[in-house]
């Protein structure tokens, strides 16, 4: 039985992915490496939650993949576009001022865009320091909305003042990775950093903003795709394919869990580091709070129908009968979850897929 088990989970988790993987290890690799990319969607809600704005790296258009370089906003909770902002390249990171009034753009040959909300207008468009070809992984605004920080291909945080984008710090993380995720503690003081190595090694890294100083670095024997503050600013919150706590005093872990055919993608974090969300290649989406690991909300992404079909393809596995698939699939059955965000006040959780679809859910 225990082998008939395994092969159904095999099977679910195979179809969900790319309905051609025939092992559980190969399924949970796609995991990981889905998990070290780029997100194929890029998701963010304003601070007011009044807007989610959003930009695709590609979309299906007659059965091929063509690249997006727009930006959408979204008006949440209906999801109607309400603008649309013609970048013109390819888009990794978006994030809101404080206000809402500014969104900050990243993404290839190290350039930054400020777009003015509500009237779409692009204000400034910057570039990095960075030598050559370079990225921009990441983007947060501090909470007074002075500040701008930006995390590059090459491991590397720029500091800017803002409105006047005046660049005022440089912070060399030191490693030969991707700064994949930054986020400012509740009084702006310190700011957090997530650094993914080119061979699969994770540093979180917690600095000091005024004195530009590293005040710890840890490496975690976990992947983690975000990582945020508590509100009191004394904790951080990871999570991947383990949730974590870490203190902030010396970045000790506190509490940890891990994950088995769940995963958390970026943005799988709540701001407030209060609540984790969660996907696996079945379909299902959970959400738990942080200080216990206990689940608080469920729910699925494929109707009762598509669940009865795989159950019966991998009741057709156990009695060793082939399925009837004669030509490959050409996409997904089941899209992977390529990015997560809550709304600021963590009512709503936005979940964007690898297909170009964006689905939203009241979970309080």
């Amino acid at each position: 039985m225990c082998r008939f088990r395994q092969a159904r989970q095999t099977l679910i988790l195979a179809i969900a992915s790319l309905a051609t993987l025939w092992t559980s290890k190969f399924a949970y690799a796609c995991m990981v490496c889905e998990m070290q990319r780029s997100p194929a969607i890029v998701l963010t809600f304003s601070p007011d939650g009044q807007w989610l704005a959003s930009s695709n790296r590609w979309r299906w258009s007659g059965g091929k993949l063509t690249t997006r370089t727009t930006i959408e906003i979204w008006k949440v909770p209906k999801l109607k576009i309400v603008k649309q902002l013609p970048e013109g390249q390819r888009v990794i990171a978006l994030a809101f001022s404080p206000d809402s009034k500014i969104l900050a753009a990243s993404g290839m040959n190290n350039w930054v865009s400020l777009w003015k909300l509500p009237e779409g207008k692009r204000v400034r468009r910057f570039m990095t320091e960075a030598e050559g070809y370079n990225e921009v992984h990441s983007l947060v605004f501090s909470p007074n909305g002075r500040l701008l920080a930006a995390g590059t291909r090459d491991g590397v945080i720029y500091l800017w003042q803002t409105p006047q984008v005046k660049l005022i710090g440089v912070l060399v993380t030191g490693q030969e990775g991707i700064v994949v995720s930054l986020t400012f503690s509740p009084d702006g003081k310190k700011l957090v950093a997530l650094v993914k190595g080119y061979w699969h090694q994770l540093w979180v890294q917690l600095w000091d903003v005024q004195a530009k100083k590293l005040l710890w670095e840890r490496e975690p024997k976990f992947r983690l795709s975000s990582i945020a503050f508590t509100r009191d600013g004394r904790r951080l919150v990871g999570a991947g394919d383990t949730l974590l706590v870490l203190s902030t005093i010396d970045g000790s872990v506190i509490s940890k869990q891990g994950l088995t055919s769940f995963h958390s993608p970026p943005g799988g974090v709540s701001a407030d580091g209060q609540f984790i969300a969660l996907y696996d290649f079945s379909g299902s989406v959970k959400v738990k709070r942080s200080h216990d690991f206990k689940d608080i909300w469920q729910a699925s992404v494929i109707s009762w129908k598509l669940k009865k079909q795989l159950h019966r393809w991998a009741e057709r596995i156990e009695q060793g009968t082939n399925l009837p698939m004669t030509k490959p699939f050409s996409r997904p059955i089941l899209p992977s979850a390529s990015m997560a965000a809550f709304s600021p006040d963590n009512r709503w959780l936005a979940l964007g897929f690898d297909n170009g679809q964006i689905k939203l859910w009241r979970i309080r």
